[in-house]
């Protein structure tokens, strides 16, 4: 009895190190109680568990808890220069991809601001984000305050939010000349613009 216990200790233990790896995202305890129809106890013996193991592995992969009960798989971030070669990106949408680099370069900023530079639907983007593990959004009045997560600044090989938005603002430097210059060998007229908050909603770097 003991080892048909143990047997189905592990196989659920191995569904949870699947959904974890599945989802590309951050899961909740909750999200995962659902999918595998178990006990909250159960899957929160199997995660911690994984944590552990994977701490202890010390490979190129880890699982991360975030906040109270929410957990990811990913790459260390000691690994994250040579995984990023063969990545296929960020998994979220493209409008989602400019509302972050808006909220990467102008960090700390209230989701309502981010509304009038990127539009209503940056409502729907800031979720995606924020279910994605790569904003975190504080509830400050009757608005948001929003700023990137630390898994976000890690991907970006950046250590805090200061470090995210000299590196978003040296990226769009970079491709601001670059299209000045490509304007001046066509042949157009017009002064180097430096992009500005109201810029970022239609010229932001897909990150």
């Amino acid at each position: 009895m003991d080892s048909e216990h143990k047997s189905a200790s592990e196989g659920m233990k191995a569904s949870v190190e699947a959904l974890l790896f599945a989802a590309g995202r951050p899961l909740s305890t909750e999200e995962m109680v659902k999918a595998l129809r178990s006990k909250r106890e159960i899957v929160d013996a199997c995660v911690q568990n994984l944590v552990d193991e994977y701490a202890h592995r010390k490979g190129g992969v880890e699982i991360v808890q975030l906040g109270a009960d929410r957990y990811i798989m990913q790459v260390r971030p000691k690994y994250f220069e040579h995984a990023k070669k063969v990545s296929a990106g960020l998994p979220i949408s493209k409008g989602a991809s400019k509302t972050l680099s808006v909220i990467a370069v102008e960090q700390p900023i209230v989701q309502s601001m981010v509304v009038q530079i990127r539009g209503r639907h940056s409502y729907k983007h800031v979720k995606e984000l924020v279910k994605a593990g790569y904003v975190e959004a504080v509830k400050v009045g009757r608005t948001s305050m929003l700023t990137t997560t630390d898994r976000f600044n890690k991907l970006l090989g950046c250590r805090d939010t200061k470090s995210v938005k000299r590196e978003m603002e040296e990226l769009l430097k970079r491709r601001e000349d670059a299209t000045s210059a490509d304007s001046a060998e066509q042949g157009k007229a017009g002064e180097a613009h430096t992009p500005t908050s109201a810029d970022l909603g239609r010229q932001t770097p897909t990150v």
